[in-house]
């Protein structure tokens, strides 16, 4: 029995040192640039397991973090966003000196940038895109990605303030019918009837617009636009008379038209050429991202009042606020 027991504890001995010795005959070096070449190459999977094993042997060495940052680019590309913050983030917290800080705090930004419109219920990541961007800019002034990520703050803050007064626009025509029939009296010919009659205004006030924003800026339309509309929207709500009600309704169809129109323009303007594409797509899907709360407050403020004007008056507050937070947004300068 104690024979077996010394067999025993020299195995233990003899694979545990064997072990050792396996570990530190790893090439560290070879293996860092395996997963570069992984990478380039864009074997992303690949290049996670030789990253990983630089970045566990190899742990707090110079080595081990610049391999932990090229493990968060490799989920970076994958399309992982929250994976490659957490990656970037361990390097910047282990490493505060390492020369990939920098680089690893933009690519934080990139990924919140990314993930915001996708969490449309909640706009916690649009809200953190926004705060990292300004440290960056606050911690780097003069970093090469200085602009990039000013112009990203620009187009954050327009895409949440668009999705605000998009959604009274949404609601006004969702429900303007509605309210046309129930405090109006409104028939269902005489409802088709307006629709037609406001789409053709509507129209009608985005060719006219067309030249103001040339001149103005598509800011100013859109705060126009958005000054009107609450005004209009103001008597509507005010108003018995159902001459009246076409009247101002008809009106306030002229610019319905450049709010939207304008809203696009601003939109070329703020996005960058190279990333374009993705902007307006990150654009569309803001448009639709609380789409659910206009009516839902609506709905809400109708049945508690008993009163369809008191509901429909919540779409001037959305075109309120939706244009002051338009206001602060800084427009660029048009290119010739």
């Amino acid at each position: 029995m104690r024979l077996v027991a010394i067999f025993f504890s020299f195995s233990i001995i003899f694979f545990g040192c064997s072990s050792n010795k396996f570990t530190r005959d790893v090439d560290y070096e070879a293996e860092y640039e395996k997963g570069k070449l992984a990478l380039s190459n864009k074997k992303y999977v690949r290049a996670q397991d030789h990253f990983n094993t630089v970045v566990i042997g190899a742990s707090h060495t110079e080595l081990g973090d610049d391999a932990l940052f090229y493990l968060g680019e490799t989920y970076f590309y994958m399309g992982d966003k929250l994976l490659a913050i957490s990656e970037y983030d361990k390097l910047i917290r282990r490493m505060s000196f390492s020369p990939y800080v920098e680089r690893a705090r933009y690519r934080i930004c990139e990924s919140y940038v990314t993930l915001s419109p996708k969490y449309f219920r909640d706009q916690t990541y649009s809200e953190k895109a926004i705060e990292k961007l300004q440290e960056f800019i606050d911690d780097y002034p003069n970093s090469d990605n200085r602009e990039e990520a000013q112009k990203n703050i620009e187009i954050l803050k327009y895409l949440i303030a668009r999705m605000i007064y998009t959604d009274g626009l949404n609601t006004l025509f969702a429900f303007g019918g509605i309210y046309a029939a129930g405090s109006f009296g409104f028939s269902l010919s005489e409802i088709i009837l307006f629709g037609i009659a406001i789409n053709l205004t509507a129209g009608l006030g985005a060719a006219l617009f067309a030249s103001v924003d040339d001149v103005i800026g598509p800011k100013k339309t859109i705060l126009t636009s958005l000054l009107a509309l609450s005004i209009l929207g103001i008597c509507l709500v005010i108003v018995d008379s159902k001459t009246l009600f076409w009247a101002f309704g008809l009106a306030l169809g002229i610019f319905v038209g450049p709010a939207q129109s304008a809203s696009r323009s601003l939109m070329a303007r703020l996005a960058p050429k190279e990333s374009r594409a993705e902007m307006f797509g990150l654009y569309a899907f803001s448009g639709k991202a609380t789409a659910f709360l206009g009516p839902a407050i609506l709905g809400v403020v109708t049945d508690t009042l008993e009163s369809q004007r008191a509901g429909v008056a919540t779409i001037i507050i959305f075109f309120v606020v939706g244009g002051i937070a338009l206001y602060f947004i800084k427009e660029p300068v048009r290119s010739r």
